[in-house]
């Protein structure tokens, strides 16, 4: 067997195990899963797509993704999948902007694609409907009957797909980063994603993933993808719970998994009693990504699993970073040196490379094999974030005398104030540690005499009646802590952040609340 088999030829030498298991659910072998997804290409080849079209999923979690997945990725098609928890509007502006010719959606999202077609160009006859059997309108086309009238052979042509993700759009409308499609048999080019998994030691064949997150974003729908490129099993489950996950952890017997740092606050703000009855013999990887992890969360998130922790940098765009648990313990707080074949440097506002030690804008070289980044049908965005043969996706931070990279916040969030500046999770990762702080951001607020101030915006785990004492109370924790000038001006006391399910936050969404 090759170092990295790939999915085609993991079903020929495996074909009886479990590929994908939705919790509580259905399950595919690898023999299953590919007979299902050469259906899906066979009928898309026959409704006449081609090579470069755009095929869309509005999907939950579930085995459908897993099929539409591997069948554009041996035609040549794109796949983009829509995050259901979108407005109408920004569900229509995916579709047109991506040119998809088919949408695979659930039935369960038919009312928001209603509004979506209201603001589009797509209509509901390039729909193909899952979960919807029995139900159907006219001129619709039930998932199970288009896979069931299609051949389960190998399609005769076959090149390389290729995914078109949108990037989280926490600034402005999201883009859809568009590779070139690779030249190359689905095989050869799919096989290479092994690095992905390579880097933190994984084997092929003898593992288990768990899916923690949903599968319209990268990094769960790229890790799961890879896990299955490696022969692994893919479990998959809804909504995430702290408690559930636990669970799965074990009953499951998982080796890897991926979670972002809000998990990991979820997870520790279990009770002692409940933390100290669990222990997981199978895990080795954990792969902590998609946001910055305050210091003491990832240190306790150690102490607790063991050294199964790796960080992971990287964007819808492509991989930059990754260091181990023992890699951040010398060195807390670091990203890591960066992946196999790819270069990282920090370059200023002028253009200049920066030394070791100061802070400017990261940029980093295609993984060996792939393409600078382009923004679909945005030529300008695509330009201002190439210099050469590097790309930026808006991360600041400074890399240390070995290289290693020590990230310290978004271009868009940095706070300038009576011109300094200042760095929005450097204070949130002081506030955070405070006992009764649950969640926090901080944003900078337009003031006509420094030009921002600084404001924190906490999730307390009990603030009520006393919610002067307790904001005066943090802000003296932070007074020991932080400079003067980087102390929030204002604190305000909220139920919760407008995050995305990936952990990421949307800054903006508090500054016009």
């Amino acid at each position: 067997m090759q170092d990295f088999p790939g999915f085609w030829q993991a079903a020929e030498q495996v074909p009886e195990k479990i590929a994908v298991r939705e919790v509580g659910g259905r399950s595919h072998t690898f023999g299953e899963l590919l007979k299902k997804s050469n259906q899906i290409a066979q009928g898309l080849q026959a409704l006449g797509l081609v090579e470069g079209d755009n095929v869309a999923v509005l999907l939950p979690n579930c085995l459908e993704v897993f099929e539409i997945f591997f069948a554009t990725s041996q035609v040549g098609l794109y796949f983009t999948s829509v995050n259901h928890f979108l407005t109408a509007t920004e569900i229509a502006y995916i579709l047109d902007n991506s040119e998809a010719k088919r949408l695979f959606v659930h039935e369960a999202y038919r009312e928001k694609l209603t509004g979506a077609l209201a603001h589009s160009e797509f209509s509901i006859e390039q729909c193909i409907w899952v979960g919807a059997d029995g139900r159907l309108g006219d001129n619709e086309e039930s998932y199970s009957v288009f896979q069931c009238q299609q051949s389960a052979e190998v399609p005769a042509k076959r090149i390389a797909g290729q995914t078109m993700l949108y990037s989280s759009g926490t600034t402005g409308k999201p883009k859809g980063v568009r590779h070139p499609l690779p030249n190359t048999s689905p095989g050869d080019f799919h096989a290479c994603r092994g690095n992905a998994l390579s880097i933190f030691g994984v084997k092929p064949y003898d593992g288990v993933h768990l899916v923690n997150g949903p599968l319209y974003h990268a990094g769960p729908l790229q890790f799961s993808a890879v896990s299955l490129h490696f022969g692994h099993t893919v479990v998959v489950t809804g909504k995430w719970d702290a408690q559930h996950c636990l669970e799965l952890l074990r009953e499951h017997n998982i080796t890897t998994t991926m979670m972002v740092p809000t998990m990991f606050v979820r997870l520790l703000a279990l009770p002692g009693e409940d933390r100290e009855s669990w222990n997981f013999p199978d895990l080795s990887v954990v792969i902590s990504s998609a946001a910055s992890c305050a210091v003491p969360v990832k240190r306790e998130m150690i102490d607790w699993f063991g050294p199964v922790i790796f960080d992971f940098y990287g964007g819808t765009e492509g991989p930059g970073a990754a260091c181990s648990s023992a890699q951040w313990l010398e060195k807390p707080g670091t990203s890591g040196p960066s992946v196999p074949t790819v270069s990282m440097k920090i370059i200023d506002d002028d253009g200049n490379e920066l030394p070791p030690g100061e802070i400017g804008t990261v940029y980093l070289t295609p993984v060996q094999g792939a393409t600078l980044p382009q923004y679909y049908k945005d030529g300008d965005k695509s330009a201002s974030v190439i210099k050469g043969d590097y790309y930026t996706i808006g991360d600041m931070g400074y890399l240390d005398d070995d290289g290693w990279l020590f990230l310290v916040d978004r271009r868009s969030d940095l706070i300038i104030s009576g011109g300094v500046n200042i760095y929005p999770s450097e204070v949130e990762q002081v506030l955070v540690q405070h006992p009764s702080v649950r969640d926090v951001a901080v944003v900078g607020k337009p003031d006509d005499e420094w030009g921002h101030s600084v404001c924190a915006f906490i999730v307390a785990e009990e603030a009520g009646e006393n919610s002067n004492k307790l904001r005066q109370d943090i802000h003296d924790f932070a007074a020991t802590r932080l400079a003067k000038y980087k102390l929030p001006k204002e604190i305000e006391f909220v139920k919760k952040l407008p995050r995305a399910d990936n952990g990421k936050l949307y800054r903006r969404r508090l500054l016009e609340s």
